[in-house]
């Protein structure tokens, strides 16, 4: 199974962070063999800044690196998105989305009109990822990013982005780890373990119980090391200087990185799309196959009965 999502994984992505002040821009072209950083960009002052003036540079980006017609990941802070694992036994895959449905009301403070969520069954796992965000923090992202010019495809949070690309790393994932990640407000933790298939956290910046606490919610072992998210990405072949897997820029630029690859190939990532069906956007080249594939055949079929014709 493993061998088969090699060579599944293809593609290319855009992925988006967004921050504080800024969105920082992540391009992605993963084969089976390497994955390579086409380039990354940052957009200053986007809250203040018309949305049609920098939505014009970044297309002008995109466009020198041939990836204008994807449609981007766009990942939301961590602290604007409830993550919550679920434990779901003995439910089928027709019935899980109306187990999930019976439960929502109970996962957030909200009411229902209030919030989007997504929600996806764990591979190997009884336990279902669910992430929720507020309906009007949505709308306004949709809205900034349509008049800025720029297709998207998923809006996204970080528990689901970290899991999927950690899968398209060569060989088996990596079991019973913790990772931090140093934000500008706060700590993000993520982890998994056997306990707990994903585990993930934010904490105020210096908190010193932080990573005690996630580790023993991870039943982990104290002395337990932990990582950066960087290091359990799979590792790009080809990159510029500012993404070269040892440096600092590589380890600030993780989590764009990670949706950048969970965009490239949502085929093989955990769904963690808060946008809804309606205002998505596609963009990949791959969806056009099946219809390059029929029109070949009819072609074929069409000289194969004009020469029967004329041999008989």
């Amino acid at each position: 199974m493993e061998g088969f999502r090699k060579w599944l994984a293809f593609g290319t992505g855009v992925g988006v962070e967004v921050r504080e002040h800024e969105l920082q821009v992540t391009i992605v072209r993963v084969r089976r063999s390497e994955t390579t950083v086409l380039g990354s960009a940052t957009v200053t002052d986007y809250r203040n800044r018309p949305a049609a003036e920098w939505g014009a540079e970044l297309s002008l980006f995109l466009r020198k690196l041939g990836a204008a017609h994807i449609a981007a990941t766009v990942l939301l802070p961590r602290r604007e998105v409830i993550v919550r694992t679920v434990l779901i036994p003995g439910v089928s895959d027709r019935d899980l989305e109306a187990a999930i449905r019976l439960q929502i009301d109970s996962l957030h403070p909200f009411t229902e009109d209030e919030v989007y969520f997504s929600w996806a069954r764990i591979s190997g796992s009884p336990s279902v990822l669910v992430g929720i965000a507020r309906r009007e923090l949505m709308d306004q992202l949709s809205l900034t990013f349509a008049e800025a010019g720029i297709k998207v495809a998923a809006f996204t949070f970080s528990a689901a982005a970290i899991y999927s690309a950690v899968r398209l790393r060569p060989g088996p994932a990596p079991t019973g780890f913790v990772l931090v990640h140093e934000g500008e407000r706060e700590i993000e933790i993520y982890g998994e373990s056997e306990s707990k298939p994903i585990f993930s956290a934010t904490f105020p910046a210096g908190d010193p119980r932080a990573l005690g606490l996630a580790k023993s919610e991870l039943r982990l072992e104290l002395e337990t090391e932990q990582s950066s998210f960087s290091e359990v990405l799979p590792q790009p072949a080809v990159f510029p200087e500012s993404h070269a897997p040892d440096s600092i820029g590589f380890t600030q630029n993780a989590l764009p990185y990670a949706a950048a690859l969970a965009g490239a190939c949502p085929w093989l990532s955990l769904d963690g799309n808060l946008l809804p069906p309606e205002q998505r956007r596609g963009s990949s080249r791959v969806r056009l196959i099946p219809t390059f594939t029929l029109g070949t055949l009819f072609l074929l079929l069409l000289i194969g009965l004009a020469l029967r014709s004329r041999f008989a």
